[in-house]
């Protein structure tokens, strides 16, 4: 009995390892690259900035739709703190409510869906930036983005996934409803905890 005692540690210890998290890619993220509304390729990973937010939106998608109040405001304070920001479409025509076109080139569908969210850009007058994210990425269970809309907080050097904010910043209308927003007031909480993540530095001890 005292030798089986002594082994259960072990073995415990041994089970622990194996279900321990093993280093992961970061789901790709420092791969992630795409096309701006005026041409400009960017790669997401060289971006020289504090921290870098994605919000993923499609033309189809009404939640993104009545998020865009809340969500020009979310922008005004990345700007404010030095961090780009993107209206980010994946690269998929019907998803994004582009009908009737049958192609497989990469540019020729990234001109259809400029084409489409600048419809948007104008209707709603978006004032964020918009970002078409190069193949393979997709919005799908189980990867990076799982629907939309989606809001990805990341740090930087090394880039990295810091928050993921799942549905809506926020539906109010207007800077009264939004000054009451819980959900609003943490997303604030997360954009500025991820802007100071790396600014820490622990003393020696700690």
């Amino acid at each position: 009995m005292k030798r089986i005692a002594v082994l259960l540690p072990v073995v415990s210890l041994f089970a622990l390892a194996m279900c321990s998290p093993k280093q992961r890619s970061n789901l790709g993220v420092d791969q992630l690259s795409g096309w701006t509304a005026d041409g400009k390729q960017v790669q997401l990973a060289s971006l020289q900035a504090p921290a870098v937010v994605l919000n993923f939106y499609s033309p189809t998608c009404k939640p993104c739709i009545e998020e865009l109040p809340a969500l020009e405001r979310f922008y005004e304070e990345a700007s404010r703190l030095g961090v780009p920001m993107y209206l980010t479409l994946e690269p998929d025509l019907e998803k994004n409510g582009v009908e009737g076109v049958q192609t497989t080139d990469a540019g020729q569908i990234r001109e259809h869906l400029i084409a489409r969210v600048m419809e948007d850009v104008k209707r709603y007058n978006i004032k964020i930036p918009v970002l078409v994210l190069d193949r393979p990425f997709a919005i799908e269970p189980g990867n990076l983005v799982t629907g939309t809309p989606e809001t990805l907080l990341f740090r930087t050097a090394p880039f990295r996934l810091h928050y993921n904010f799942i549905g809506p910043v926020s539906t109010a209308s207007n800077d009264e409803e939004l000054a009451r927003s819980s959900r609003y007031k943490f997303a604030i909480e997360k954009l500025n905890e991820t802007v100071q993540a790396d600014a820490y530095q622990p003393r020696e001890g700690y």
